[in-house]
């Protein structure tokens, strides 16, 4: 099923030159695109003084990190784009690709900024989806890679936007 649903995500991106632009230019903003987010919001925290926001702004994205990196580095999953030898804009790159780093980190963001400013993060969240299907397109991923990225984020800003709190001010 999740080569399936890869293969015709592919396949269509491929078949479609002005949609397929869009998707790589997609694919290759977005990351810059969070950090400016990230480094604005972060800049914004501290100006204010708002520092337990700020370290709880800044520490989910790096847990997030910290556990995706080591769940992708023992699932040892190779990129499609490695594993059927596609041509793309991640042909030859043989880091593993599960779980997808750019839709955790962008999901962390994105409920980030939710935390600090809930319209605002909406917004963000729009973009982190948008993020991890350019992801699927250009083969960089699996939709299950980007799903999982998408899921641990979401569980791991659970507990640090939400539960950690309430436990810290009981």
């Amino acid at each position: 099923m999740d080569k399936k649903l890869f293969f015709a995500l592919y396949n269509f991106y491929n078949a479609q030159k002005g949609f397929g632009k869009a998707v790589l230019l997609t694919d290759r903003a977005c990351p810059f695109i969070f950090m400016a987010i990230f480094a604005v919001m972060s800049g914004y925290l501290a100006f204010n003084s708002m520092f337990t926001e700020l370290t709880l702004f800044a520490g989910v994205p790096l847990a997030t990190l910290i556990i995706c990196r080591t769940i992708r580095y023992l699932s040892k999953r190779k990129r499609p784009s490695i594993a059927f030898n596609l041509n793309g804009p991640h042909a030859g790159k043989a880091s593993y690709s599960f779980p997808s780093n750019h839709a955790a980190s962008a999901t962390a963001i994105a409920f980030g900024c939710m935390y600090i400013c809930p319209p605002l993060g909406i917004a963000v969240l729009c973009l982190a989806i948008i993020t991890a299907l350019s992801r699927v397109f250009t083969g960089a991923h699996y939709p299950s890679d980007v799903l999982a990225g998408f899921l641990l984020a979401t569980i791991i800003s659970a507990v640090g936007f939400f539960i950690i709190p309430i436990l810290l001010y009981c």
